[in-house]
């Protein structure tokens, strides 16, 4: 039996994501849809990851920004990308901004920080979960000519910091897609009350920097 507060959580999935999708259409992103072939919410509905790109394919280098790797920071990465998006934050002539919406669907949908597996997607093992199959796909699409990237991933704590995630999930996963890359993984920790006001702020630094 589906409780209330499961539900609620569907909901607020539902709603965010449809807000980035919104996002994505006015910013005019090139954005793609995968849908997971078989976890689905306490709704019964099916889970996505959703990501947008920008600027050249033929770019040398990118920014990646990762939401949603713990579920119970979907919500708090979802309006930093919207906010993001309706800023308007567009990457330097020769890079390639990507990204990634709900990172870990089931976790965001049913309101608990692992997957459908039961995993911590920070976790190295987690490397065989579904969520890593589409950052391949994402890589392959997005990032093929990229030799200099650098990832923000995205998550919620009491006080805004930025950490190095060299040795978690995304890290050793990008290490393997792309061997000899040029590679920096951050988490970026941020307040809920002020995720959306650093938005562009702090992706426009990165980018800055590149």
């Amino acid at each position: 039996m589906v409780e209330k507060s499961e539900v609620s959580f569907a909901n607020a999935y539902r709603r965010a994501r449809k807000a980035f999708i919104q996002a994505c259409d006015r910013a005019h992103g090139d954005s793609i849809t995968r849908v997971h072939p078989t976890a689905t919410g306490p709704d019964g509905k099916p889970l996505f990851i959703d990501s947008v790109a920008f600027g050249s394919r033929a770019a040398k280098k990118a920014l990646l920004v990762i939401t949603g790797c713990d579920g119970g920071c979907g919500l708090l990465g979802s309006r930093f990308l919207t906010a993001l998006l309706d800023r308007q934050v567009i990457p330097l002539t020769g890079t390639r901004l990507v990204l990634i919406h709900a990172f870990n669907p089931f976790g965001f949908a049913w309101g608990r920080r692992v997957n459908e597996d039961g995993m911590i997607l920070e976790d190295p093992a987690a490397r065989g979960s579904w969520s890593f199959d589409m950052l391949r796909a994402i890589v392959t699409e997005d990032l093929a000519q990229v030799r200099k990237l650098r990832v923000l991933a995205v998550a919620r704590n009491r006080r805004s910091k930025v950490e190095d995630a060299a040795d978690q999930g995304p890290a050793r996963a990008l290490k393997e897609f792309k061997p000899g890359i040029d590679l920096v993984v951050a988490r970026l920790e941020l307040q809920p009350a002020l995720a959306v006001f650093l938005a562009k702020r702090v992706v426009t630094r990165a980018l800055a920097t590149l």
